[in-house]
């Protein structure tokens, strides 16, 4: 989940950066220059600053209801650790698959999305090294 975070805070600073310079597209290069290098430089910095970060615990009530013990009851199932049992074969068995989770999801995504701008990016370069 830290990764899909910073993953999430890369996009915003780099976001907010270029549109910065598409709007002072009319200005001094100087100025589109600076813009620039203060977000690299943020980009440069977030790492840094999530590892200085406290970490923030928030609890979290559970929906479950609770169950209600009976004095005197008898467990329904009683494990004994010192009598070797063999596994069942349904537990040996590789689950057939796993579903996706968000960040893995987030992640291919937003993996997608950088895909689709650096490509541009190495054809341009790319054509002005043949130039």
């Amino acid at each position: 989940m830290m990764f899909a975070m910073f993953l999430v805070k890369v996009t915003i600073a780099l976001s907010l950066g270029l549109v910065t310079v598409r709007i002072a597209r009319g200005s001094r290069a100087s100025l589109r220059h600076a813009i620039l290098t203060a977000t690299f430089g943020v980009l440069l910095l977030l790492p840094a600053s999530l590892a200085r970060m406290p970490r923030l615990e928030i609890p979290i009530k559970s929906l479950a209801p609770a169950v209600a013990e009976l004095p005197g009851a008898a467990p329904a199932y009683h494990f004994d650790g010192r009598t070797p049992t063999a596994i069942p074969t349904w537990l040996s068995a590789p689950p057939a698959s796993t579903p996706l989770s968000l960040s893995t999801l987030l992640f291919a995504v937003w993996l997608t999305g950088f895909l689709f701008t650096c490509v541009p990016l190495a054809v341009g370069i790319r054509r002005s090294r043949i130039l």
